[in-house]
């Protein structure tokens, strides 16, 4: 069985039942690292400046896609984890479109302005508010076992809040990594 890390430029999607190497990717040079994140941080001031309505908006048609790519989707994850075909639907697909579903609903709710009140007498007559703000941009490492589930439960939040997501795909499920990014397009 071959490695999955080939050489430190290319990392292979190999199918953990037969050995076989399915696909090769690039991988990114350290040295690219900060415009990666710099050139993010520059999409994410664009990104939080919209609506959360917007953003949600756009979180919905992301599980749209990943409903109308669901075989593919399933059938990559069993190719790169060796999960059976029944588990890597219920397990990663459709839970990762329920995710879609459930921020694209409640986030705007979730990150509305709050009213908080003072407990203290001397500052009853003053009005304070708690106010959400994105933290700028988010690295995700994901992991190889699921590598839609997880990666796309924390990507989801990130971008509803408005934060910009850098994703570290396993090495062990490369492809699943490059169709996170397809289907967030």
């Amino acid at each position: 069985m071959a490695s999955p890390l080939a050489s430190l430029s290319t990392v292979q999607s190999t199918d953990p039942a037969t050995g076989e190497v399915v696909a090769r990717f690039e991988s990114t040079p350290v040295g690219e690292l900060a415009d990666i994140f710099r050139s993010a941080r520059a999409v994410q001031e664009d990104w939080a400046a919209l609506p959360v309505q917007s953003r949600c908006a756009l979180i919905r048609r992301l599980g749209e896609v990943i409903y109308s790519r669901r075989r593919e989707l399933a059938e990559r994850v069993t190719r790169e984890t060796g999960k059976p075909h029944a588990e890597a639907l219920f397990a990663d697909v459709l839970i990762s479109l329920e995710t879609a579903k459930y921020y694209a609903r409640n986030a705007p709710r979730f990150l509305r302005d709050e009213r908080v009140p003072h407990q203290n007498l001397a500052a009853k007559a003053k009005s304070g508010r708690l106010r959400y703000e994105p933290f700028g941009v988010i690295a995700i490492i994901a992991p190889w076992n699921y590598p839609l589930a997880i990666p796309l439960g924390q990507i989801i939040p990130a971008v509803a809040a408005g934060n910009a997501v850098v994703l570290k795909p396993s090495e062990l499920a490369p492809s699943c990594g490059q169709l996170i990014a397809d289907c967030s397009c």
